[in-house]
């Protein structure tokens, strides 16, 4: 479990570095949210977490070739 919690901080991480990195040269990528945050939404309840942020999201290529190797690594520990 603590691979992947670990492991899914990563993407949103990224998120907020890509939009960081894009604002260098256009200003405007952070009008609609000029405070980049990541927020932790625990419910126990249902036993899981919700990770918001304010970053750029990826392509679902992009997030299927994540996944991949994320089971890869888990493969590999295990």
């Amino acid at each position: 479990m603590g691979l992947y919690l670990i492991s899914g901080m990563f993407l949103p991480v990224q998120a907020l570095d890509k939009i960081r990195f894009e604002s260098l040269t256009d200003k405007s990528k952070l009008d609609g949210q000029p405070e980049l945050f990541i927020h932790i939404i625990p419910d126990k309840t249902n036993n899981t977490l919700t990770i918001i942020d304010s970053g750029i999201g990826m392509t679902k290529a992009g997030k299927l070739r994540w996944f991949v190797s994320l089971g890869e690594i888990g493969d590999l520990v295990w």
